[in-house]
């Protein structure tokens, strides 16, 4: 018989999508009110995969990933999707970037066995977790690096996304063995 058991910590990511007028500063200054200290940034990129953002925030679109310095307990994460929505309404309720939506922020966890993501839309891949909220294994880590899924989006199969994942994974991995009590979310998607 299985025994039930609490999972580890997790390593709280966020990316973001950026109008190159609005930049990345705002969101970060945001999510580090919310979710504590910036541990790991990814260079930024262009961001050229979709179009789907273009409507709502425009052309030259730049993309970075970002992890937090605290490790995260996984029951209630889901969360952080609900306020990272809230934010981006405060930031584009200020913004001077001329676009609906000056930034796209998507977190999600980094354990030592996948890369998931929060989304507010459903798919056969993706498994409500509670408020609306739906998860997604987007990248396995299987042998030595991250594997991508059919559903993976195109960006995140590229070697310049997997391989900051793997360095983030391992900044995780060195975190998990002195772990006290890790970070907590309330109701509210904010660090406590």
């Amino acid at each position: 018989m299985g025994q039930i058991r609490e999972h580890p910590p997790v390593q709280l990511i966020a990316g973001l999508i950026a109008n190159p007028a609005e930049g990345f500063e705002r969101a970060r200054r945001a999510l580090v009110e919310a979710w504590g200290a910036i541990d790991m940034e990814s260079p930024v990129w262009p961001f050229t995969w979709t179009d789907y953002y273009t409507a709502q925030m425009g052309e030259g679109l730049l993309r970075q990933f970002v992890a937090f310095e605290e490790l995260a307990e996984l029951e209630g994460l889901e969360r952080t999707k609900i306020l990272a929505t809230e934010i981006e309404e405060r930031l584009a309720a200020d913004s001077k970037a001329g676009v609906k939506r000056p930034v796209n922020i998507d977190p999600g966890y980094v354990c030592q066995s996948k890369l998931v993501l929060f989304s507010t839309k459903d798919f056969a891949h993706r498994i409500h977790v509670g408020g609306g909220i739906f998860a997604e294994s987007t990248l396995e880590w299987r042998g030595k690096e991250f594997v991508t899924h059919a559903w993976t989006f195109p960006d995140y199969r590229t070697a310049e996304y997997r391989n900051f994942f793997a360095e983030v994974r391992v900044r995780y991995s060195r975190k998990l063995k002195p772990v006290g009590r890790p970070s907590r979310f309330d109701s509210e998607g904010k660090l406590v």
